[in-house]
C-alpha cells in the first residue's frame, strides 16, 4: 500500500509540471543513463549495431539516446495519465481523416476485432483515447501481463478499467479474452518477440527470435478483423495514430505477419522508430546453459537452414597451441551445423589466424593482440562487437579475463573441479575424465551446453594421390612447448639412414618452427644428401600445409605439426613419450601409426622399427 501511495503521489506532482519541464527531465535522464554501464545501456547498443550494422557510432549513439528517453517518458506517461483531465486525455492521440474513416469500418456489422500493439512508447495513449472504442454496445479489452507489486498491480487495473475497457491477465485470462473477442468486441494485444520456449522460433530484422503465437491462439475459430495499431509520436505526451490492416483470421500465420508489418517500419524509419524498445530483450532465446549450441523450439516459423541469415554472434577463443587448435576444428564445424543462425568467430593468435583462413574455418577470425602493457586494453576494445555469446577452450586466468573484458552475456568453459569465476556458465567434470582425450574432453564440455550433432572427423583437406610423384617423407624432430617429448637427436639421424638408402626415390624434408632449427641443422649436418632439404623456421603454417599436399607421409613426435597432418589426411608415423596418444594422439581418420611403449616413454623406440613402419604405411615391402 506504501509503493501504490507513494506512486501516486508522484504521479500526481509530475502532472502538475508543464510537459517542456518533463522534457528536460527525461532527457537529462537518459543521457545520465547512458552514461553509466548498465547492461540494458549494453543491450540498446547490441540490439542496435545487430539490426543496423551499416551505422556509424554516431548514429547508434543518436537512436540509441531517443530510445532512451521515450522509455523514460512511457514511464512518465504511465505515472501521469491517470491525472490527466479527459480533455488533455484527448489531446494525447490524434486522428486524420482517413483514419477516422478506417475505425468507422472497423465499427461496422460488430465483427470480432484483434488490435495488435507493438511494444513502443506510449502505445497506452490508445487506452486513454476515448475514440479508439467499438461503439454500439461493444467494449474495448486488453490483454495484459500483472505487475509483480500487488498493490501496483491494483493501482494499474483501476487506472485502465477507469478509462471504460476490460483487462484479462496474460496467462489465467486467456479464455475469458477469446471468449470476449468472439463475442464481437475488440481487443488489444502486446505483440513480442521475447516469448521464450512458449513461443515460435522466427527471423526478425535477420535474428532469431522467439515471437509470441498469442494472435493465432486467440483467432483460432474465429473470423475476426486483424491491425496493427501504432501511435507514432509527434511531440511530448502526443502521438498520431496509423493503422496497418493484415486482413481476417482465416489467413492464418497472423503473428508473422505482424512482425514482417513492425519489421518493415523499423527498417523505412530514418532513426529506425526510436520508440520502439531497443533496450529490451527483443532477441533473447537459445540462452538456456543447455540449448546454446542446438536450435531448440516447440514450433518454429524458420525458413530452410541454409536460408537462414548468421546474425547471432558466436565467438570462439582459439587454444594457444597448433595442435589444440587442429583438434578443435570438428567441434567447431559441429557448432556451425547445430547454430545455422549463428555466425561462428574464432579468436586466436597471430600465427594461426592465416592456418585458419586457409583450412576455411568460421566465418570470421579476430587475431588477439600481442602480450604487452596495452593487451587488456586492446581486448577490451573489443566488447563494441557486441558478441551473443563467448565460448572458450582455454582454461586460463587470461581467457577468463579477455572474456569478461569483452562482456558477452553468456561466457561458456568448462574445467575439472575448479570454478572460473569470470565465466557466466560453466561445465563441470571430474578428474577422473583427465584420463580421456582432449577432444573428448572438449565434446562434453560442448554437449552440456546443448551441442546434438555428430562430430564428422573426416579429413578437412585431402592430400594428392601417395602414388603420385614427387615422393615425399616429412620429418618433423621438434616439439616446441614440451623438450620431453622429442625423440633423441642419434635415433633421428639413424632413422633417416635407413630410409634414405632404401628409399632412393624420395625426397626428405625437415620441418620445424624456428625453435626446433638447431635440432634440424644438426640432423641434416650429420646426414649430407641432395634429398635432404631442411624448411626448418623458414614455412609459416599455410605453407606447412602446401609442403604436406605433396607428400606421401610424416614421422613425427607428439606436435602441433602431427595434428595439422593428421587433419589434412596425411599418413602419420608418431612417436609418443611421456605423453600418451590416449589423451593427445591424432583425432583425424586418416592412417596413423602410434610409436610408444607400455610407458609412454621413448625408450624401446629403436629407429629401425619406426623405418619398417614407414615401408609398411607406404607400401614398399622394405622389412
Amino acid at each position: 500500500m506504501g509503493t501504490k501511495i507513494l506512486i501516486l503521489g508522484f504521479g500526481f506532482l509530475l502532472s502538475k509540471l508543464p510537459y517542456n519541464i518533463l522534457e528536460v527531465i527525461i532527457y537529462s535522464l537518459a543521457k545520465l543513463y547512458l552514461f553509466f554501464p548498465f547492461k540494458r545501456k549494453r543491450l540498446l547498443f547490441s540490439n542496435l549495431s545487430h539490426a543496423f550494422p551499416s551505422w556509424s557510432l554516431i548514429q547508434i549513439r543518436k537512436t540509441a539516446l531517443e530510445s532512451t528517453a521515450r522509455l523514460f517518458e512511457m514511464g512518465f506517461f504511465s505515472l501521469i495519465y491517470p491525472h490527466l483531465s479527459t480533455y488533455e486525455r484527448r489531446l494525447t492521440m490524434s486522428y486524420t481523416k482517413e483514419i477516422k474513416k478506417e475505425l468507422k469500418e472497423l465499427r461496422k456489422h460488430s465483427k470480432p476485432t484483434l488490435i495488435l500493439l507493438p511494444h513502443i512508447s506510449l502505445f497506452e495513449s490508445i487506452v486513454t483515447s476515448q475514440i479508439f472504442r467499438p461503439y454500439s454496445g461493444k467494449t474495448l479489452g486488453a490483454v495484459y501481463r500483472p505487475n509483480s507489486n500487488p498493490s501496483i498491480n491494483d493501482w494499474v487495473n483501476k487506472s485502465r478499467t477507469d478509462l471504460g475497457f476490460k483487462i484479462f491477465p496474460r496467462k489465467k485470462g486467456l479464455l475469458q479474452a477469446k471468449k470476449h473477442l468472439a463475442n464481437g468486441n475488440w481487443l488489444a494485444l502486446l505483440f513480442d518477440q521475447n516469448s521464450g520456449p512458449s513461443g515460435e522460433l522466427s527471423i526478425f530484422l535477420d535474428r532469431l527470435c522467439s515471437i509470441t503465437p498469442l494472435p493465432d491462439i486467440l483467432l483460432k475459430g474465429i473470423n475476426a478483423n486483424v491491425v496493427i495499431a501504432t501511435p507514432i509520436r509527434i511531440s511530448f505526451f502526443r502521438t498520431k495514430l496509423e493503422l496497418h490492416y493484415l486482413g481476417d483470421s482465416k489467413k492464418g500465420g497472423i503473428s508473422s505477419m505482424a512482425h514482417k508489418k513492425l519489421e518493415d517500419l523499423i527498417r523505412n524509419h530514418p532513426e529506425g522508430l526510436p520508440e520502439w524498445l531497443w533496450s529490451h530483450g527483443k532477441w533473447k532465446t537459445q540462452d538456456h546453459p543447455h540449448q546454446i549450441f542446438h536450435l531448440f523450439a516447440k514450433r518454429n516459423a524458420l525458413p530452410p537452414k541454409r536460408e537462414i541469415p548468421r546474425k547471432t554472434k558466436i565467438w570462439i577463443r582459439m587454444p594457444n597451441w597448433l595442435g589444440d587448435v587442429v583438434m578443435a576444428l570438428p567441434l567447431i564445424k559441429a557448432i556451425e551445423h547445430g547454430r545455422p543462425d549463428a555466425e561462428i568467430t574464432l579468436l586466436c593468435q597471430a600465427q594461426f589466424k592465416p592456418l585458419l583462413r586457409h583450412l576455411k574455418v568460421g566465418h570470421g577470425i579476430i587475431e588477439l593482440p600481442r602480450k604487452g602493457i596495452n593487451y587488456f586494453l586492446k581486448v577490451w576494445s573489443l566488447r563494441t562487437r557486441y558478441p551473443d555469446v563467448h565460448f572458450l577452450f582455454t582454461n586460463s586466468l587470461r581467457g577468463d579475463i579477455e572474456s569478461w573484458l569483452i562482456d558477452s552475456p553468456l561466457r561458456l568453459g568448462g574445467s575439472m573441479e575448479k570454478k572460473r569465476e569470470l565465466l557466466t556458465h560453466q561445465a563441470m567434470t571430474s578428474k577422473d575424465f583427465g584420463n580421456k582425450h582432449q577432444v573428448k574432453l572438449w565434446s562434453e564440455y560442448l554437449k552440456y551446453f546443448g551441442l546434438k550433432e555428430a562430430i564428422d572427423y573426416s579429413p578437412l583437406q585431402k592430400v594428392n594421390n601417395l602414388n603420385a610423384k614427387p615422393k615425399v617423407i616429412c620429418l618433423a624432430p621438434g616439439s616446441s612447448n614440451t623438450p620431453e617429448k622429442r625423440w633423441p637427436i642419434e635415433n633421428w639421424i639413424h632413422l633417416l639412414r635407413y630410409l634414405a638408402g632404401n628409399l632412393v626415390d624420395y625426397k626428405f624434408k625437415l620441418i620445424g618452427t624456428s625453435k626446433d632449427s638447431r635440432i634440424c641443422q644438426t640432423i641434416a649436418s650429420s646426414l649430407p644428401s641432395e634429398n635432404l632439404f631442411d624448411h626448418s623456421g623458414g614455412t609459416n603454417l599455410v605453407q606447412l600445409c602446401e609442403i604436406f599436399q605433396e607428400s606421401s607421409a610424416i614421422i613425427c613426435n607428439d606436435s602441433g605439426a602431427m595434428h595439422l597432418a593428421n587433419s589434412l589426411g596425411l599418413p602419420v608415423v608418431a612417436i609418443f613419450g611421456p605423453t600418451s596418444p590416449s589423451i593427445t594422439g591424432p583425432v583425424y581418420d586418416a592412417i596413423t601409426s602410434i610409436q610408444c611403449d607400455d610407458g609412454n616413454s621413448m625408450k624401446t623406440i629403436v629407429p629401425k622399427s619406426v623405418a619398417n613402419e614407414v615401408y609398411r604405411l607406404l607400401g614398399e615391402g622394405i622389412l
